[in-house]
């Protein structure tokens, strides 16, 4: 290094507080989907999603994840506005015919 000159340290992505991520249930997996970086990956129960999120940016932004701020927004399917009417809706009887 030569004398007055300011050590160089590695450039990081600039941090957006917090990184926005989301989950889904799919076919059993919670798909986890990193929107700043379009990165998706998948873990089996909704407590690992805040991890796995957080070991998305770490690589792509070359961070320790303890240091990734998160926003998660688990989207959750919406039931039928009335389930019991649409699961056990009533079925008019055959109508038979007497000769």
């Amino acid at each position: 290094m030569v004398p007055g000159q300011q050590p160089h340290h590695a450039q990081t992505a600039p941090t957006r507080f917090p990184y926005k991520v989301t989950a889904h249930l799919e076919r059993g997996w919670w798909i986890v989907t990193a929107t700043d970086i379009r990165t998706r990956t998948r873990v089996s129960t909704l407590s690992q999603v805040s991890a796995a999120a957080r070991h998305l940016y770490a690589r792509a932004l070359l961070m320790p994840a303890r240091d990734i701020p998160l926003e998660v927004r688990i989207l959750r399917p919406r039931p039928p506005e009335n389930p019991a009417r649409h699961r056990y809706q009533r079925v008019p009887p055959k109508s038979t015919l007497v000769d």
